[in-house]
């Protein structure tokens, strides 16, 4: 066995044992959400993910199973079954970013995904969500009369950092009326990005 392939294996079991089952629906959700961009290797999903690649190929073939994706040599592909199932609610999510933010007290790596999407619950529900699978913290932003706001007061962010308001507003460029953008935070990608996925799974009720 070599190093690299030692470590990735050691890597995939302190995810495991960190609370991540053989099969987890927010890792699966953004995996399909990367695949559809175009069919991907492994590799370079697990670097997008911030996971291990023994991780990703144990979701990888979980989905194979469930007859969404197929895995060849060319790399991952959806499966006709996905394309018509599930790439149609995935459109709500029109993008995601790592965020270069200071000023809104969230600690470690920041992702955010613009979502064109109401979450139906109070915002310090989606927050526990995150911090349960590791995060720091969350925020939900909503695009109201023309800026982002702070969806559970409507405080405007550029009362409050003025800096942070332009990278959302360059980051999460023509945004229409309700549209949302939640920013996850974690200790690395990876965790930042299972806390945010996790989040969007819920607001977007996606049972994989």
């Amino acid at each position: 066995m070599t190093a690299r392939r030692g470590t990735d294996r050691l890597r995939a079991r302190c995810e495991m044992a960190q609370g991540v089952g053989l099969r987890d629906t927010a890792i699966a959700v953004q995996l399909l959400y990367l695949l559809t961009s175009g069919p991907a290797g492994r590799r370079r999903l697990a670097a997008r993910c911030g996971l291990s690649e023994m991780r990703v190929r144990l979701e990888l073939e979980a989905l194979r199973e469930d007859g969404v994706v197929r895995l060849e040599k060319s790399g991952v592909h959806l499966t006709p079954r996905a394309i018509t199932r599930i790439v149609p609610r995935l459109a709500a999510v029109k993008c995601q970013r790592v965020l270069p933010l200071q000023d809104l007290g969230l600690a470690g790596l920041l992702i955010g995904v613009h979502l064109v999407a109401e979450p139906l619950a109070p915002t310090w529900q989606y927050r526990d969500l995150a911090v349960r699978r590791g995060g720091t913290g969350l925020v939900l932003l909503r695009h109201h009369h023309g800026a982002w706001r702070f969806s559970h007061d409507l405080e405007p962010l550029e009362g409050w950092s003025p800096r942070d308001a332009g990278v959302i507003s360059s980051g999460f460029s023509d945004p229409s009326e309700g549209d949302h953008v939640a920013i996850a935070a974690g200790p690395n990608r990876g965790v930042a990005g299972l806390a945010l996925w996790a989040v969007v799974t819920e607001i977007l009720a996606l049972g994989i």
